[in-house]
């Protein structure tokens, strides 16, 4: 009998993906994604990021195919696009690390002003107007201004109250709705 030696053995494969450009409303947390197509479990880590910013991370344990997810905190990024780096770190034998860039859209939060309703009797003057400012975040902080057409000698009827907002710094991460 002949003995026989030698080695077998299986190099890893490219981690298979297709990553989900994504969108991030300001100030919102928002979920970066990407889907698995691999025909063995995958096991490791997913971080996005940008530059030095760490956006999420996703840790990965036995998955099969499908979509993971991985829900990020607001990012603090201005309404524009951007590029977000990602590297996965394999940590089994099947899959190698692999690095790579996806987008994040980052779009204008909506934000709301809604007069309050008054009333009040012909020839009296109009009262001080208030409302509501809804949908600022991350501190951001607005005044309004409201008023109306209707004077203290208008005939009878319905009037609008329109407001006016006043930033307290330039924003431009707002969409008035």
């Amino acid at each position: 009998l002949a003995a026989l030696s030698g080695s077998s053995g299986y190099s890893t494969i490219p981690f298979p993906f297709t990553l989900i450009p994504e969108t991030e409303v300001y100030g919102n947390s928002f979920s970066e994604s990407f889907t698995f197509s691999g025909t063995f479990p995958a096991s490791g880590t997913m971080v996005f990021y940008i530059g030095s910013q760490t956006l999420c991370t996703a840790s990965i344990s036995n998955a099969s195919a499908g979509t993971i997810t991985c829900n990020a905190p607001p990012s603090g990024l201005a309404v524009g696009s951007y590029t977000v780096s990602f590297t996965f770190t394999s940590t089994n034998s099947f899959y190698s690390s692999v690095t790579g860039t996806t987008s994040l859209s980052v779009t204008k939060a909506p934000l709301s002003v809604t007069p309050n309703s008054y009333s009040r009797q012909y020839g009296t003057l109009n009262p001080t107007f208030t409302g509501s400012i809804n949908g600022a975040v991350n501190g951001d902080s607005f005044t309004a201004a409201y008023s109306t057409t209707a004077t203290q000698f208008s005939p009878v009827g319905a009037y609008p109250i329109t407001a006016t907002l006043t930033v307290a710094s330039t924003h431009t991460t707002y969409a008035r709705i």
